[in-house]
């Protein structure tokens, strides 16, 4: 679901002010419809991150709900009033509700006994599992009457992260929740209580249990916040690094050249926190200098260098989200963009056609995290201008690619063979030739002079 209740606010919203809007979302029609095919005895309650985002004037994108109800009852009373469901997770006690092209999650009130899940009766037991107290809010939809069991909307206005009860334990139940205390502490610039804290390097190395593919969706969820920095320093002072990309570890303090004013790390997080939140624009930027360190290199004069980092940032880009199984597209994509990160605006019409090659679909991320990536040594006027200079070839070219010729080389390899070239890997390598001549002159795509060219090449190479 995407969709907007309420106002984006800069500011934290009082108590009556979010039961205003609480109010109005359970009178909503696709509200009153769950909560009548429920019945009254459902206990239907509005839990999750909904009120903690409300408080915190935060648009809001997803609802979720909770009652009493077992989730084989639920799909039974909601089916019989004509209201689709799917199951995605029954065994968790939820299930998804698709009403008015929303999809609404619905789950079973829980509470933990003995280490397990187990449905329970009442929302004040379901509250006191949940794991942090800034997510322990529940609205009484039939009562209309906000539940703060553990003085949640103080924390928030008062900008605290703490656990719901025993912090200890929290943490065990579920270690990923050394990562979430991660996105709700600094990544809203909540303060991390100081038991909670210890109990996060207490219980640190029980991350090792979690499934990867867990932590990747956290480490995901975390780029694509504001304070991305604010997360990684605690990720940083809490040591948490080993658990999730060591391979950040070497970009700390390390520092750069004169066209650079932080080290790796802090210039890494300044362009993720720069770029757009599109989540592999956001990967790209996150991995596009973190092959720096093992690229470093001091010449005669004492400069540093870092020669061919993107290609070894490529390769860590590619060893990380395989070992976090991203999909085979997502790393294709995010390796792509990183590999290419140094091409410059200044590349003329030949570097655009090699651009627009190379970068296929990629081409219009591959602008964002130029933008975000802008030299700090660089002024604004004078990046702007590159990047004009760059779009204005960049538009003439596409242009180009309007017409039904564009990139149809006037010979093939059918007209290699005819002159005697034969069929393998050199007629491969010739035809790239062929193409790298065109790609710098493409005027010059005419069948005899390729020829010409074609047989130059099997003198020297064949």
């Amino acid at each position: 679901m995407s969709q907007q209740h309420g106002s984006p606010s800069s500011r934290h919203l009082q108590e009556d002010e979010i039961l205003t809007e609480l109010k109005t979302l359970s009178d909503s029609s696709y509200l009153k419809s769950i909560k009548e095919a429920l019945g009254e005895n459902s206990k239907l309650h509005i839990v999750g991150g909904l009120i903690r985002d409300l408080a915190l004037g935060k648009e809001i994108k997803d609802i979720d709900l909770a009652c009493v109800l077992e989730p084989e009852k639920s799909v039974e009373l909601l089916s019989k009033s004509n209201i689709n469901t799917y199951d995605t997770g029954l065994a968790h006690g939820t299930i998804t509700i698709n009403i008015d092209s929303l999809n609404i999650e619905l789950t079973t009130f829980r509470k933990v006994v003995d280490g397990e899940n187990r449905f329970s009766k009442t929302i004040e037991e379901d509250l006191e599992g949940r794991d942090f107290t800034i997510n322990a809010l529940a609205y009484d939809i039939q009562n209309k009457k906000l539940i703060d069991v553990y003085s949640s909307l103080a924390d928030i206005e008062n900008k605290k992260l703490n656990a719901v009860e025993d912090s200890s334990k929290r943490i065990t139940e579920d270690p990923l929740r050394v990562l979430r205390a991660i996105r709700f502490g600094p990544g809203l610039g909540f303060e991390i209580d100081g038991k909670l804290k210890k109990s996060i390097i207490q219980n640190k190395e029980l991350l090792k249990n979690v499934s990867i593919e867990r932590i990747k969706d956290e480490f995901c969820k975390i780029l694509m916040l504001d304070n991305v920095r604010d997360c990684f320093n605690a990720i940083k002072e809490l040591e948490l690094d080993i658990f999730i990309i060591p391979e950040l570890l070497v970009c700390y303090d390390f520092e750069q050249n004169e066209y650079h004013t932080e080290d790796v790390f802090n210039h890494i997080m300044t362009v993720v926190e720069n770029s757009e939140k599109i989540l592999d624009v956001r990967l790209a930027a996150f991995f596009h200098d973190i092959g720096k360190p093992a690229s470093f290199s001091v010449s005669e004069d004492s400069r540093r260098h870092f020669y061919n980092h993107e290609t070894i940032g490529r390769d860590i880009a590619q060893k990380v989200m395989k070992r976090m199984k991203f999909s085979k597209a997502q790393i294709k994509t995010v390796c792509n963009l990183v590999e290419l990160h140094m091409r410059p605006f200044t590349c003329g019409p030949a570097g655009v056609r090699r651009l627009i090659r190379d970068l296929g679909d990629n081409l219009d991320y591959w602008l964002l995290l130029k933008n975000a990536d802008k030299s700090p040594t660089m002024s604004e006027e004078d990046f702007n201008k590159e990047k004009q200079s760059f779009l204005n070839l960049l538009s003439i070219e596409k242009e180009r690619t309007k017409s039904p010729i564009y990139g149809k080389m006037a010979i093939s390899g059918d007209d290699l063979i005819l002159i005697g070239m034969p069929p393998g890997k050199e007629m491969g390598k010739c035809l790239k030739y062929l193409q790298e001549i065109l790609i710098e002159n493409p005027d010059l795509n005419e069948k005899d002079f390729l020829l010409t060219k074609a047989r130059e090449y099997m003198e020297n190479n064949v």
